[in-house]
């Protein structure tokens, strides 16, 4: 899958400050690839207006 080094920074930014506060309050982590990669793709397909988003970045292009 190839994404923009853009959203790669917005995705780690992301995942730290979710993992971040996990660490804090439940003094666990989460995997970067099995839970949250997953629960961001999830996320994303479940999202109502995943077409419109789709059809945004393809005429931002």
């Amino acid at each position: 899958m190839y994404i923009s080094a853009d959203l790669v920074d917005r995705m780690k930014d992301r995942y730290r400050k979710i993992n971040g506060e996990l660490m804090i309050n439940d003094g666990e982590e989460i995997e970067l690839n099995k839970h949250f990669y997953e629960g961001l793709i999830k996320a994303g397909l479940e999202n109502p207006d995943l077409k419109d988003i789709v059809l945004d970045q393809r005429e931002n292009e």
